[in-house]
């Protein structure tokens, strides 16, 4: 392929400015289906770049009273019989993609990238006798169509391959990062940044029953602040007794509850605000 960038890049671009806030970056990379945009800044400049990896590692630091991440929290009523850690945790079941595209080890690569183009996935699972073999993704695929332009190199190149590979197997990966469907959400999205990974399947035995996309996290994230304020004042009802001992209010994520000072309600207040899927944190306003 001896394009140039300017022959293949997009000109509608998606962009961040330092001071938007962290939801509404959340909602534009899952609006636009994209994995990253630009940092611009009040000249607009380009400063940087917000990416997927970047919110979910902004995730990745634990709630400091429930040690858990709080986007990662339970959206049910939480399993008591647990530890308190252990039952707000969200599990992968609740956020994967099921059922899931999957593809033999002899499909042909041309028919994978255009499977990975019209279902705008960046990954999908390779699987032989009902079993998970391997894991084929862009990254697999892009170098194939890297070969360099020889008009740009004073030196003569090295021959190419006699032959590139065709199909599937010949591309793979076979060291899968895979999942229980039963796994928690957090170690999913710590897999992810520390595997380099967008994408990880979820299986029972060796079959393959879902997936989980970095999108998929970062959907719960995306959720609108009256959805959540919703969410809260139906949960504070039915725990706390009609009508709520606290108002709630809500924008970019950020809980704000007005209401009784005494520390155990408040402490249980704030239990139930961060098991709600969006909430990025919780705060107390007197009055």
């Amino acid at each position: 392929m001896n394009s140039l960038v300017r022959d293949m890049m997009t000109t509608e671009v998606v962009t961040v400015e330092l001071s938007t806030p962290f939801k509404e970056i959340v909602a534009r990379l899952a609006e636009r289906r994209v994995s990253a945009a630009p940092v611009l800044d009040s000249g607009g400049r380009v400063v940087g770049v917000g990416s997927e990896a970047d919110l979910l590692l902004k995730e990745e630091h634990p709630d400091p009273e429930l040690g858990v991440p709080q986007v990662w929290s339970r959206r049910r009523r939480p399993d008591w019989s647990r530890s308190c850690e252990e039952a707000w945790r969200m599990r992968v079941r609740d956020v994967m993609s099921s059922p899931v595209v999957t593809v033999p080890p002899d499909m042909r690569l041309k028919e994978v990238a255009d499977l990975l183009v019209q279902r705008e996935i960046s990954a999908v699972p390779v699987v032989e006798d009902g079993a998970l073999v391997g894991i084929v993704s862009e990254a697999d695929l892009v170098p194939l169509e890297l070969a360099p332009d020889p008009r740009a190199h004073l030196a003569p190149l090295p021959e190419p391959p006699s032959r590139a590979p065709q199909v599937v197997a010949e591309v793979m990966t076979t060291d899968v990062v895979a999942l229980p469907e039963g796994a928690d959400a957090a170690e999913a999205g710590r897999l992810m940044l520390e595997r380099r990974v967008k994408s990880i399947p979820i299986v029972q035995g060796r079959r393959v029953v879902g997936i989980v996309a970095r999108r998929d996290l970062l959907k719960i994230l995306a959720r609108g602040d009256r959805e959540i304020a919703g969410e809260l004042e139906a949960l504070f009802g039915e725990e706390l007794g009609t009508p709520s001992p606290f108002r709630v209010a809500v924008r970019d994520g950020v809980v704000e509850l007005s209401g009784p000072a005494d520390p155990t309600d408040r402490r249980l207040a704030t239990l139930l605000a961060r098991g709600v899927p969006g909430v990025v944190e919780v705060r107390f306003t007197e009055g």
